[in-house]
């Protein structure tokens, strides 16, 4: 170990020990400073309350020293019926004005009454009180307890209304001048008979202190950062001093690695690219000529999936990707290659084929690794291969042309739809030939009268009653007879052709349903497919809202079945065109459920009626 390897941990540990003892430090100060705050805060509130407390005291003594105080008599001030007993209660002056006699504590609350200008409130009470209202509550309760007890005083802080008060609660003696009024009542100099209650705002006294608290406590952290930054900026200085040989050492060789990495893989599935896939090939012929065996070279891609990157985000496409990748690997022999050649496609380096057994076990390995369900940022997802295959030296003898053979297989694959698998085969080009005549036919069909529909009942199996029918396309050729829809169908959505063979379909299914109720089988549906074309196109919603209303078929009655693959093609616009097609009265069925890239969370925000 060099020396400066030797010195980078006694350099970390020195730096944390600072790091703890100044923290603490700062801390520990800012701690003490609120202990001390909080205090002065209560010394201030306290002397507060009890100046307040002792200034209304001394009114109160003067008032009852002087027996309290002759008023006029007005519709605020009544005459005191607790002084009945005093014949001098009532005087009549010279000039004739009513004068009554007011007792100190019926000063206080007439003061408390009119507010008085005062933010803060005091009252008497008692556990025996004389009237009602001096009776205290909960805390003023446990305060006499308190007081009773010998304690001077009692205070608290509450909260009513957003506004917080002080409140405190400090004993009343009786004494000579009390005697005047409440004589009667027993009471006797010396004796605690109740408490004064004093409830004082301190709103804007906790403001000041919380922004007292606040710019001091800024302050410490101000100093406790400074000096954080002190102790890290020498540090990151004897740091560099130590690293900057080996740091230009590291970095030069971790950047020597990247690129011959780069060079010859790629960067997100960390597969080999292109280059090293085509070196390897190469080495591979040279090797097989020699000892007389075969390889094979394929081109697969996963399907649809620039459709599925464009559904689910670049993100989720990515990641995807990267399974596939995980598992395909994982089938692939020790000295096979899988390269990336496109986004979503690959190229396959199949050593020592001997026949093509070989290449069927191959790619079933291929369909079982992909067969179970990929989960991918929280949701599952199925997903298929197409695959086309080329052999050394069957199909072509050198590293180009057996990887355009592959690609020629693949292109065949694909015509045979998702998840198919192909052979080069030298007939390729005629093959490509007859598609392209039949799709020429396949645009003429409709004016030549040459489709036509089946019906196929749906029978409810518990009663067997027919309960409708689904309209099946077919298409009368004049050369090859009766051709299934799955021999034409794509043909017709490459071409175009699909939107408006799609609108006669629907115009003879409405209308044979509507003869059909008017034989009057009115409980019967119709049940007709939708390709992803027709789904996708702007004018579906406005057909099938005419159909309706043209045949004047009621709402449920017609049912569209669209296929789980051509639902996740585009699943913005189709989700926007099922919700049109409910509005309009049609009934929504998902087919194939569970053979394209599920994904149930997608499907809970669409309007479907049946799932199979």
């Amino acid at each position: 170990m060099s020396v400066v390897d030797s010195a980078l941990p006694l350099l970390r540990r020195h730096l944390l020990l600072l790091v703890m003892v100044w923290t603490a430090a700062c801390a520990a100060a800012l701690l003490y400073f609120i202990h001390e705050e909080s205090e002065r805060l209560q010394q201030v509130v306290l002397g507060q309350a009890r100046a307040v407390f002792d200034r209304d005291l001394l009114f109160r003594r003067w008032s009852a020293g002087h027996q309290g105080v002759y008023v006029p008599v007005s519709a605020a001030t009544q005459p005191d019926p607790y002084l009945a007993r005093l014949p001098e209660r009532d005087v009549i002056t010279p000039s004739g004005r009513v004068l009554t006699l007011l007792s100190p504590d019926a000063i206080e609350r007439q003061l408390l009454a009119t507010g008085a200008s005062r933010d803060f409130k005091v009252r008497v009470v008692s556990p025996d009180p004389i009237r009602s209202e001096n009776l205290p509550d909960a805390w003023e309760g446990q305060g006499l307890a308190a007081l009773a007890r010998g304690q001077e005083e009692v205070s608290t802080y509450f909260a009513d209304k957003g506004q917080t008060h002080f409140r405190l609660l400090r004993p009343l003696t009786v004494e000579d001048s009390c005697l005047g009024c409440h004589g009667v009542h027993n009471y006797q100099v010396g004796q605690i008979r109740g408490a004064l209650s004093l409830s004082l705002p301190v709103n804007a006294l906790l403001a000041a202190n919380r922004r007292h608290l606040a710019s001091d406590a800024v302050g410490y952290v101000v100093l406790w950062g400074l000096g954080l930054g002190g102790l890290i900026l020498g540090h990151r200085r004897l740091r560099r001093q130590l690293d900057r040989e080996r740091s230009k050492s590291e970095e030069l060789s971790r950047v020597e690695g990247d690129l011959r990495h780069l060079t010859f893989h790629d960067p997100l599935t960390g597969l080999p690219n292109r280059l090293l896939f085509d070196d390897r090939l190469n080495q591979a012929m040279i090797h097989a000529t020699r000892v007389g065996e075969k390889l094979a070279v394929g081109v697969l891609g996963i399907d649809n999936f620039k459709k599925l990157k464009n559904t689910f985000g670049v993100h989720c496409g990515e990641e995807l990707l990267k399974r596939v990748v995980q598992r395909l690997v994982a089938t692939l022999r020790a000295d096979d290659t899988l390269a990336t050649l496109a986004e979503g496609r690959f190229l396959l380096l199949l050593l020592k084929q001997g026949d093509s057994d070989d290449l069927t076990r191959v790619v079933q390995k291929v369909r079982e690794a992909l067969r179970e369900p990929i989960l991918c940022v929280g949701e599952e997802f199925f997903v298929t291969a197409t695959l086309g295959v080329a052999l050394f030296p069957d199909d072509a003898v050198d590293p180009r042309g057996l990887i355009s053979c592959a690609d020629a297989a693949f292109s065949g694959a694909k015509v045979l739809g998702r998840n198919s698998y192909a052979r080069f085969a030298a007939d390729f080009s005629r093959r490509a030939l007859e598609t392209m005549t039949m799709e020429n036919r396949l645009r003429r069909a409709l004016e030549r009268g040459e489709l036509e529909l089946h019906y196929q009942p749906q029978v409810d199996g518990r009663n067997g009653r027919v309960t409708g029918a689904e309209a099946l396309l077919r298409w009368r050729h004049p050369r090859h007879g009766l051709v299934p829809p799955d021999q034409f169908v794509l043909l017709a959505e490459h071409s175009g052709s699909i939107i408006p063979i799609g609108e006669w379909v629907l115009d003879q299914a409405c209308r044979q349903l509507r003869e059909w109720h008017d034989q009057g089988f009115g409980e019967l549906h119709m049940a007709v497919n939708l390709s992803a074309v027709q789904l996708r196109h702007d004018g579906l919603p406005r057909l099938i809202d005419r159909l309706l209303r043209t045949y004047r078929l009621p709402a449920g009655s017609l049912e569209l079945e669209v296929t789980e693959t051509s639902l996740m093609e585009d699943i913005q616009v189709a989700a926007r065109h099922l919700r049109s097609l409910r509005r309009c009265g049609a009934r929504i069925a998902i087919d194939d459920f569970g053979t394209g890239y599920s994904s149930l969370s997608y499907l809970k925000s669409l309007p479907l009626d049946k799932i199979k």
